[in-house]
């Protein structure tokens, strides 16, 4: 993880420190007569740190665009399901941190599928179409969710590809209502 935040990565935080603490958690217990037992337990919290530019920050002394990605990429690295679904990983994020996101997704969805929702033309321009579903919810059928491919027809979506490998990009095309198959 720090080897994808750190300083050799991302270089969000320059480290992270965890202080914990001791915390009581006392109860009681009534049993049969009225009689009450004290039991008392103990529980461990640990509480990070972040190194940032020689700083200590608490967590909620972090931007929101920090904080928010260390926990993304923690569960983009960390979570052990096949299916790990991600909504609108553009928010709070400036774009060329974004770049670096997407790049992780990408190379993490070789181990599990992954499913980003966005409404950004940033985050569509860093897939290809074959990647992306797009959902429509119509009052008939309910939500449909179809490829590009599936919405195109032949001729469009090689008119598609030549587009993005001559003049533009998966971005501005979405903007352009280009996925519009009305």
């Amino acid at each position: 993880y720090m080897n994808t935040v750190g300083p050799q990565g991302l270089d969000l935080i320059d480290s992270i420190e965890f202080a914990t603490y001791d915390i009581p958690d006392n109860s009681v217990q009534v049993l049969s007569g009225g009689k009450i037992k004290q039991i008392e337990n103990h529980r461990t919290i640990a509480v990070p740190s972040f190194k940032v530019d020689g700083l200590n920050l608490s967590p909620n002394q972090l931007s929101e665009g920090t904080f928010k990605t260390l926990a993304l990429v923690f569960y983009i690295i960390n979570d052990e399901s096949d299916l790990l679904l991600i909504e609108e990983p553009e928010v709070c994020v400036h774009h060329g941190l974004l770049a670096s996101i997407v790049e992780l997704i990408k190379y993490q969805s070789a181990q599990k599928q992954i499913i980003i929702s966005t409404h950004s033309d940033y985050v569509i321009d860093k897939l290809s179409p074959e990647n992306i579903v797009l959902v429509k919810k119509e009052s008939k059928t309910g939500t449909i969710a179809s490829t590009i491919d599936e919405t195109m027809s032949r001729d469009d979506f090689a008119l598609l590809k030549q587009y993005l490998q001559e003049s533009g990009n998966l971005g501005e095309y979405w903007k352009e209502s280009g996925f519009d198959n009305d």
